[in-house]
């Protein structure tokens, strides 16, 4: 299983796009998603 998050925040991001403040949303929106994703899957 593929996680977005890895893609989003992982090391691929940020070599691209360097200090951008889109690119650390981006990653912390995609872990807090998934967090509630399994949350919601999980209970």
């Amino acid at each position: 299983m593929i996680e977005p998050t890895m893609e989003l925040g992982g090391p691929t991001g940020p070599k691209h796009r360097p200090g951008t403040l889109q690119n650390v949303v981006f990653a912390v929106r995609g872990q807090a998603a998934e967090l509630a994703f399994r949350d919601a899957v999980q209970g």
